[in-house]
């Protein structure tokens, strides 16, 4: 994942929350989804060992075993601890004295766990009671699935889940799009199509926004793929623990990609319309109000309108009334901009209805329609 992700407002304050703990001599738990892009520790990274802090970052790449979490963490230090080692004898050795001590591959084995999780209880009590400025301290990457350890004044735990809203999500589109050559109106349409299927998946974001607009608005096959590639079919089901439950801006939603594996065709139409008319409503009722200046000395406030269609003056006419009366009443308005009224009317009534708009009808004399002046 580009840096650029990372220094979105919620990865970046994720990342700063972290480092501040780690920083502040406190033991971090970071408990990530699976839909968690890479590039997290290198960003940890930086922000530990920048700024002149004195620490050092201490990655280790193996996956712990059996053996006690102290044996198995002094031994990647040159150091044999007798099996009835604990946290106070690994804490106690200096040549980890500075060091942030950083384990990702945390098996699921339950009693594996168990005991790392006993491990790192009493090593943030130890941190408490007789730790330095520069004790050791410890981030690890705590399986998804796994029994979490009890929080502590000195052990701080971080789900992944909600750090992402559809703000960054958009802001990540949008920067991924930015130089890609397409026109403002097609990225404006693209970037909220990809912030929409994307559901909260950063990944399939960056998936999304290497399309053209005409796949963007025909994604159902691209997100099978995608859903495919995970491992999940017809029968997988909705779990944050497999991705396929997203929390995003305060709710728990269904992963786009799994819609469309599973056939779920009216749920993406439903995520392809709401992209749609954040961005088309706006443009159609500033042509609406375009074309209402320019030819509202023919048009008038009709007095057979519903008590709450009513309206005190042409410059509040819908654009569906504006095409009655250009059509069915004497007017020398021109036949293209007839025409442009028409083709706004037939847009703004299908999304009135529901409908997503399809790909189809995003062809040059619809945007035109939409965009250029007459």
């Amino acid at each position: 994942m580009s840096p650029e992700f990372w220094h979105l407002p919620g990865p970046a304050r994720y990342i700063e929350k972290i480092r501040h703990d780690l920083l502040d001599c406190k033991n971090a738990l970071a408990i990530l989804s699976p839909l968690t892009p890479e590039g997290l520790y290198d960003e940890l990274q930086r922000g530990i060992e920048s700024g002149g802090t004195g620490f050092y970052w201490q990655q280790l790449y193996d996956r712990p075993d059996h053996r006690p979490p102290a044996v198995w963490l002094a031994s990647h230090f040159g150091v044999e601890l007798p099996t009835s080692a604990g946290p106070c004898e690994f804490h106690s050795i200096e040549g980890v004295m500075g060091m942030v001590v950083v384990v990702t591959e945390l098996p699921t084995d339950p009693g594996i766990l168990r005991r790392w999780g006993t491990f790192i209880e009493q090593y943030a009590q130890i941190c408490r009671s007789d730790g330095g400025p520069m004790s050791p301290r410890f981030l690890l990457q705590w399986p998804f699935e796994g029994e979490l350890p009890e929080s502590d004044l000195r052990l701080t735990l971080h789900p992944w889940g909600g750090t992402l809203d559809s703000t960054d999500i958009g802001l990540y589109a949008a920067h991924l799009l930015r130089r890609k050559g397409h026109t403002p109106f097609n990225r404006l349409i693209m970037v909220a199509l990809a912030t929409k299927l994307s559901g909260g998946d950063p990944i399939l974001c960056r998936t999304l926004c290497k399309l053209n607009l005409t796949e963007l608005l025909e994604p159902f096959q691209v997100l099978a793929d995608y859903a495919r590639s995970r491992g999940w079919g017809d029968t997988t089901p909705l779990s944050a623990q497999k991705g396929t439950l997203v929390d995003l801006d305060g709710e728990s939603r269904e992963h786009p990609a799994l819609m469309a594996v599973q056939g779920k065709e009216k749920e993406l139409g439903a995520l392809i319309w709401s992209a749609q008319v954040g961005v088309l409503l706006p443009f159609i009722e500033e042509r609406r109000q375009e074309i209402v200046e320019q030819i509202g000395k023919y048009l008038f406030v009709p007095n057979d309108l519903p008590h709450y269609q009513k309206v005190e003056s042409v410059n509040e006419l819908e654009i569906g009334n504006i095409h009655y009366q250009l059509a069915n009443y004497p007017n020398p308005v021109s036949k293209p901009i007839k025409d442009v009224v028409w083709r706004l009317k037939a847009l703004r009534n299908s999304l009135s209805h529901r409908k997503p708009v399809p790909a189809a009808r995003f062809d040059e004399i619809m945007i035109r329609a939409l965009t250029r002046g007459l």
